[in-house]
């Protein structure tokens, strides 16, 4: 299927304002240049099987939505999954404005934007549904409460801060940025970056630590691995870690009264 493209200053998204004149269809692969705020047309839940692209491109400065009048409603699935360099054509939403808000809500069908990559100067915002793998890089994203996660990657100078839920967040992949979670995981990987870890409901299995910081504000964990990197604690409330083990290059402190470790395991006799 060909690209459509919306049309110059749109400030919404009906058909009529694609060169296509129709815009959000089954399968649809959709660029839009948005210089103006999208306040209608923003419900697109009705297309049930969903489109396979959106696009906002890097000469962006408008906005998808608002606070007030909500986000862009729409289901952009992939049975087949992940997108990776040899699936190139995995359903996926591409946020590389230069500027502006852009509110996303996962909606209609499955309602589930199954890959999402971030690269933008911009505020983009996650309003509901599922997320099933998103890449974050630059710019600053928002997750609200109601939106459920699966794989997370943020890098770069990105900056992420996802609000509590009980459940539904699988994997978190730090290489770089700023991150706060306030929602217990699965499996942490921190290579780079600092992780703030901050939930109040459930347990974070595992976090294996590699580089970077992970700052502990709350929350209940398993295992920790520590290989490099720096573990600090500076808990708001008491917090327990089952198992921790340290390798002789990390750097931890545990004078935080509010912690405690049931098994810290010293992978080396220097490490004190």
């Amino acid at each position: 299927m060909s690209l459509a493209y919306l049309n110059n200053g749109a400030t919404s998204f009906a058909a009529a304002n694609w060169d296509d004149a129709a815009g959000f269809t089954t399968n649809a692969e959709l660029v839009a240049k948005v210089t103006a705020t999208i306040t209608a047309g923003l419900d697109q839940s009705a297309v049930v099987t969903g489109i396979n692209r959106l696009l906002i491109p890097r000469l962006s400065t408008g906005s998808i939505g608002t606070a007030v009048q909500g986000a862009l409603i729409v289901d952009i699935d992939d049975v087949v999954g992940e997108w990776s360099s040899a699936n190139p054509t995995r359903a996926r939403l591409e946020v590389f404005a230069a500027g502006g808000q852009y509110y996303f809500r996962a909606g209609g069908g499955s309602s589930t934007i199954s890959n999402t990559f971030i690269d933008t100067q911009a505020s983009v915002f996650f309003g509901g549904g599922t997320f099933t793998t998103t890449r974050h890089s630059s710019g600053t994203l928002a997750i609200d409460a109601t939106t459920i996660l699966g794989t997370f990657w943020i890098w770069g100078p990105a900056s992420v801060v996802i609000e509590p839920r009980a459940t539904s967040l699988t994997t978190f992949n730090s290489l770089g940025g700023n991150s706060l979670v306030m929602r217990a995981a699965t499996t942490v990987n921190i290579y780079g970056g600092v992780y703030r870890l901050s939930h109040t409901v459930g347990t974070t299995t595992t976090v294996n630590i590699y580089g970077g910081t992970l700052i502990h504000e709350a929350g209940d964990i398993t295992t920790v691995n520590g290989f490099a990197g720096e573990y600090r604690p500076v808990l708001a409330r008491a917090a327990t870690i089952a198992t921790f083990n340290r390798e002789l290059p990390f750097r931890f402190s545990r004078s935080d009264p509010l912690l405690t470790i049931t098994n810290d395991i010293r992978f080396n006799p220097g490490i004190v």
